[in-house]
């Protein structure tokens, strides 16, 4: 296949992307798609120029249908897929300019869209506001700076030279599922001094960090006994039977964000500040399955109790104590009993008498 001398080059488009921040992962991206072998040896990638690599694509996709497919294809095995679904982007936009049928148009084709393209700029800014107001912003920096960038830095002023938006939509790109985000947060504590410290500060980050994965997981999440659907396919309803049963999700919905919404006005409290005696003092899960118990019933150990309990947040159920019981004394003797019942009575004992004390504050302050 020749190149046409009215379009752009191999080699411009090589100069162009040189310069790339994520250059060794578009060079990677390249080579894969045109070998089908991963290559992680730097020096092999190094000897390789930008120009040789892009040049062996384009002579592997006769069309841009081809190359726009087998980027994709490539992307769609591979882990940190947002992040290399933007490079396969960049790719296809710029040799694409090689591709001509024969009336010298360039063909046009669906790029799929990035992650960028959806976090909503408000929503971003009112996360890296609300950071910016921590206490603890000092810490919750070098954490996502770590993630971000795959290094520690202790200098608070080189991570401030960098842009504190920018950083936390490279990990949103990083981390495309949540639950990816909060284990990465967790490796990245375990080898830390101070873990508890640097705990909690992690678990700011990443209830803040959940609104940018709403839109992709459900802004509500309703429990199984809440919203019961028609077993009957979709196909299957008629028009009147389809509106209704919009209309009656979309009313549970909006009954469901205004329970929580009166509860978030209901409850003030320092949340850091009292995971932070949590995690110092006792075990986060420990603590975490007798305040579910408390909220809902007896924890077992079943499947169904588990994935609702990855599901609920410390603060959470704190929040609905806080809104569902007016009385210390109360929360006192619910919690005893539920250590008491439970097979490890001695140690939730303890942490029960841990959470009480923790919590005392907010009742002291009504």
């Amino acid at each position: 296949m020749q190149l046409s001398s009215a379009t752009v080059n191999l080699k411009a488009i090589a100069l162009q992307l040189q310069g790339h921040k994520q250059l060794q992962r578009l060079k990677k991206l390249i080579y894969y798609t045109s070998t089908s072998n991963w290559e992680n040896d730097v020096e092999v990638l190094n000897n390789l120029t930008l120009e040789q690599l892009l040049e062996q694509l384009y002579q592997a996709n006769s069309t841009l249908d081809e190359l726009s497919d087998s980027l994709y294809q490539s992307v769609d095995t591979l882990n940190r897929q947002n992040v290399y679904t933007e490079l396969a982007n960049l790719i296809i936009a710029k040799l694409g300019l090689l591709y001509q049928d024969s009336d010298g148009a360039t063909g046009v084709i669906a790029i799929k869209s990035s992650i960028r393209d959806n976090v909503p700029d408000s929503m971003l800014t009112n996360i890296v506001v609300n950071l910016n107001q921590h206490p603890e912003l000092a810490r919750i920096k070098k954490l996502v700076f770590y993630l971000a960038k795959d290094q520690w830095e202790s200098d608070i002023n080189a991570i401030n030279g960098y842009n504190f938006q920018e950083l936390i939509l490279s990990l949103r790109e990083l981390y495309p599922n949540f639950r990816d985000l909060e284990k990465a947060f967790s490796d990245l504590v375990a080898t830390l001094n101070r873990q508890h410290l640097y705990l909690a500060v992690s678990e700011t980050i990443t209830q803040e960090m959940s609104k940018l994965y709403q839109t992709e997981e459900g802004d509500t999440q309703l429990s199984n006994q809440t919203l019961i659907m028609s077993k009957e396919p979709e196909e299957n309803l008629t028009l009147p039977q389809q509106k209704q049963q919009l209309i009656e999700a979309e009313t549970i919905v909006k009954q469901h964000e205004t329970i929580q919404n009166e509860e978030k006005k209901t409850i003030i409290y320092t949340s850091f500040d009292w995971r932070l005696d949590i995690m110092q003092y006792s075990n986060p899960l420990r603590v975490k399955i007798l305040l579910f118990s408390l909220v809902y019933h007896q924890f077992q150990n079943n499947d169904k109790d588990w994935a609702k309990l990855k599901s609920c947040t410390l603060d959470d159920l704190v929040s609905k104590i806080k809104a569902r019981y007016q009385s210390l004394i109360e929360i006192e003797t619910l919690l005893h009993s539920i250590a008491e019942a439970s097979i490890e009575r001695e140690l939730n004992l303890q942490t029960a008498a841990v959470i009480i004390k923790s919590i005392m504050s907010f009742y002291e302050t009504n």
